[in-house]
């Protein structure tokens, strides 16, 4: 068993794991066919949510979806699977992380910019997303 290590917080994964993407502050690793992405040293989101996704979020999404952080990208395809879906669009800060994800999905729009500043640019005479 890989053990901790305080002069390389990421030796267990390494040892224990693929390194599929690196570049500056993000890391993605695979491990028994699943994949975590870190931001620095948090780890911000895995492979291992799709059912989470599946069950609690696949079945209420419809018409135009609004999606705050873009992490693997799991929610995302979780969220334009369900055919009620018309329009995705997901709000990311983080070029690098938008760099690993790939290509965009049908339906799907990525805005790289920060909620905030984005929240209090947006308009708010009509509901813009269902």
């Amino acid at each position: 068993m890989p053990v901790k290590d305080p002069k390389n917080p990421f030796k267990f994964w390494d040892e224990v794991g693929w390194l599929v993407f690196n570049k500056e502050d993000v890391r993605i690793y695979e491990v028994d066919g699943e994949q975590y992405l870190f931001v620095g040293q948090t780890m911000y989101a895995s492979t291992t949510e799709r059912d989470w996704y599946i069950k609690n979020v696949m079945g209420y999404a419809k018409g135009r979806v609004l999606e705050i952080g873009l992490g693997l990208g799991c929610a995302s395809k979780v969220i334009l699977a369900n055919p009620k879906v018309k329009h995705l669009l997901t709000l990311e800060n983080n070029e690098r992380v938008v760099e690993a994800y790939g290509r965009l999905l049908p339906r799907h729009h990525l805005l790289l910019t920060d909620v905030y500043a984005w929240a209090r640019e947006v308009p708010k005479q009509f509901p813009m997303f269902d």
